[in-house]
């Protein structure tokens, strides 16, 4: 069975505008994971000499209690926003596998399983990106302490040693980039079969490093979409929150608290669209994983019924 993806993205586009509650979760992922980064703002030289003056004098102020209590702040900062991030991905899959599975998509129903699949679903993360980022802090450790090295006895090393010292670190970043996006294609579609399949962490890490491998370009071709799409939505989005900041700027000066307000509304705004793209996002890879799954299926019920029959079969 073939995938056809502009059926997947379309489909993916009409579910999401059809139920809402997958937008709304959109939103709260998007929440999670930054949608301010649409957002900026090109102050001129006065404002910025203002806004460091500012900042110096609260720099000044601080004491060791506030330190710490503004240390604290930001580590929950961090440990919530990495929790909702956590449930809203297990809700947007399990609302996409209902609505493809002709369910109704219920706010409680996903909240309810973005909560219980949320531990799964950071195991399976931890399981896949503890022993990548191991080895890439022993890699880059390894390759500093050569630069150190070659830096040091510059006099006694020749030409040829120091290409291939760069060539050997050029290549050794192209294969961690390369991992890096198989481990996030493998992660999504073991995030899947967490929340639609219910399997555990390491299973489902398990079923989906299989399913990558089955069908490796099928997997990379959707992961090259869904990134096309995204530098493509992004480059939008970003010209025109750039189009309108200059606007802003044009008709009500340079005032930094006019930047602000503005910054602050863009962002609001943003926050729709994007909300949309997200759960889209997540709604593609979901109808991806299900075409994926099911082809490897048909394959292998094909493979069976082409195996011959052994002269002993009853």
């Amino acid at each position: 069975m073939r995938v056809e993806y502009g059926k997947l993205l379309s489909r993916s586009a009409g579910l999401v505008w059809r139920n809402k509650i997958i937008w709304l979760f959109g939103v709260f992922l998007s929440l999670s994971s930054g949608a301010g980064n649409l957002v900026n703002y090109t102050a001129d030289e006065r404002d910025i000499e203002r806004v460091q003056e500012r900042i110096n004098s609260f720099a000044d102020s601080l004491t060791g209690e506030t330190l710490i209590m503004l240390l604290v702040g930001l580590v929950t900062f961090i440990v919530f926003s990495i929790v909702v991030y956590l449930i809203v991905t297990g809700a947007l899959i399990g609302l996409a596998g209902d609505v493809v599975a002709g369910k109704r998509a219920r706010f409680g129903r996903g909240l309810g399983v973005g909560i219980r699949k949320a531990i799964p679903i950071f195991g399976a993360a931890l399981l896949l990106w503890i022993p990548f980022m191991v080895v890439l802090a022993m890699f880059a450790l390894a390759d500093i302490y050569l630069f150190i090295a070659v830096a040091r006895n510059n006099a006694d090393v020749s030409i040829p040693a120091i290409v291939i010292l760069v060539f050997a670190t050029a290549l050794a970043i192209l294969i961690f980039i390369a991992s890096g996006i198989a481990i996030a294609v493998i992660g999504r579609f073991a995030n899947r079969f967490i929340v639609i399949d219910g399997k555990r962490a390491f299973r489902a890490v398990r079923q989906a490093s299989a399913l990558f491998r089955r069908e490796l370009g099928s997997a990379i071709l959707t992961w090259l979409i869904m990134f096309g799409l995204t530098v493509a939505f992004i480059a939008f989005a970003g010209g025109l929150v750039a189009v309108t900041i200059l606007a802003v700027k044009a008709l009500f000066g340079e005032s930094l608290v006019v930047a602000l307000s503005v910054a602050a509304a863009l962002f609001l705004v943003a926050l729709i669209p994007y909300g949309f793209f997200e759960a889209f996002g997540s709604t593609f890879w979901t109808l991806a994983f299900l075409a994926l799954r099911e082809r490897i299926s048909d394959n292998l019920v094909t493979d069976e019924a082409a195996a011959p029959v052994p002269d002993n079969a009853p």
